[in-house]
């Protein structure tokens, strides 16, 4: 049985970084990814502002620099929001991940790819984790554990805690030349605000180099075909969308044409015990508005890797101790971030005015300038969600006068 201080599963973004970081701190640590090292993850590949201030990204990696947003209302009005100066970017989120267990790699820990978890045990005094290694049962030893493995149920049970409530996602990878997409899309993100499309959020347009990542959300429990079909008709015959699409060709992802999967929409309200923390998606821990993950799966991973080295330092892996990755992530990511992301979503999303709100906001910010930041930010992610909300709460009075009194008043009943 091969020892370890820490055995971290999963090899996203949470848990490559927790092992890159853990591994610079000397700390002994081993990775178990159960795919390949360039995983497949569905993903539209976006790195908000935010996100790139936190960790920058190669330039080798960059399919795309993002300098502006277009918001599409039902309507289809629309208006361009954010600033050059605020730039987000869009990768190829294998080569993202890969390039994060590689600098875990390269700092010392043992990444091991192809390495599914199968179970955890937790004893008074170390960690047991079996995982399927090509075909072969091996089992490691550590003082701790960091679950990293997404909306895996299985695992969670075994640690004790839940899996998150979630929501669906189907996505498509429409190869276009590179040549058209400067063209038709260019340096931008496009976000379409439609019920009759998305059941909730908004379908996106993504664009890397020669790709446009193209898709949708829907609660779970949705006829999933019936959503491929929506899909497939906002790609067809959404009067805006559909011209800049004209001519695309599927791209095929492990033999697949449409590529699905599920997102978190709450953080667990436990995400530690003895001997063990977890991190991004097993934690819930995505923006409820955008959802974007992987900010606050690097946040996550960061701030348990810094509590762990702290609690090896001290030899206290304690329930006790390993609270304080939940107390940080309380104040650094939810009362900053998810909890006004939760208002923005309540406010936006959900309800017979969904719509109408995203018309008035884009009529709204046609003619301010000061809005168009605010909404820039919500997308980019420069600012907390926490400053975003209250900036956009300050305008409150300019998108009531677009949205109409009574609609204003049902809006406020809704979201009380």
């Amino acid at each position: 049985m091969k020892k370890y201080d820490v055995v971290v599963i999963g090899g996203g973004p949470s848990g490559a970084i927790s092992a890159w970081r853990l591994a610079e701190n000397k700390v002994n640590v081993v990775l178990l990814e159960k795919g390949s090292r360039l995983r497949v993850k569905p993903c539209a590949g976006g790195i908000s502002n935010g996100c790139y201030n936190l960790l920058k990204v190669p330039d080798e990696l960059v399919e795309r620099k993002i300098v502006k947003g277009l918001v599409v209302s039902r309507s289809n009005k629309s208006v361009y929001v954010g600033s050059a100066k605020e730039p987000g970017f869009i990768v190829y989120r294998p080569a993202y991940d890969k390039w994060l267990m590689d600098s875990a790699e390269k700092a010392g820990a043992d990444v091991i790819n192809n390495a599914k978890a199968t179970k955890i045990k937790i004893f008074e005094d170390k960690v047991e984790v079996t995982a399927e290694v090509e075909g072969k049962e091996e089992k490691y030893e550590a003082e701790v554990l960091i679950g990293a493995y997404g909306m895996e149920s299985n695992l969670s049970k075994q640690l004790g805690i839940e899996t998150p409530k979630y929501i669906n996602v189907i996505q498509y990878e429409l190869e276009l030349p590179e040549k058209i997409i400067d063209e038709r899309i260019g340096d931008a993100i496009e976000v379409y605000f439609n019920q009759a499309y998305s059941q909730l959020a908004y379908v996106w347009m993504f664009p890397r180099r020669d790709v446009v990542e193209v898709g949708l959300h829907f609660y779970a429990g949705t006829n999933a075909k019936m959503m491929i079909e929506r899909l497939d008709k906002f790609i067809k015959e959404h009067p805006i969308a559909s011209e800049k699409l004209k001519g695309a060709k599927i791209r095929l992802v492990e033999g697949k044409k449409l590529v699905a999967d599920t997102i978190p929409t709450e953080p667990l309200k436990k995400t530690y015990g003895h001997r063990f923390v977890v991190v991004g998606d097993a934690a819930g821990l995505v923006d409820p508005y955008s959802y974007e993950g992987i900010f606050y799966a690097l946040r996550s991973g960061i701030i348990a890797s810094e509590v762990i080295a702290k609690a090896l330092e001290e030899n206290d892996l304690s329930e006790t101790s390993l609270k304080r990755y939940q107390d940080r992530w309380m104040k650094e990511i939810y009362e900053e971030e998810i909890k006004y992301a939760m208002k923005l979503h309540k406010m936006s999303y959900g309800h017979d005015l969904s719509d109408d709100l995203v018309d008035a906001l884009v009529e709204a910010a046609i003619e301010d300038r000061e809005l168009r930041r605010i909404m820039g930010w919500l997308l980019n992610h420069k600012y907390s969600r926490k400053y975003a909300y209250n900036a956009l709460k300050a305008k409150q009075s300019l998108i009531i006068k677009k949205l109409g009194l009574i609609k204003s008043l049902k809006l406020l009943f809704k979201t009380l």
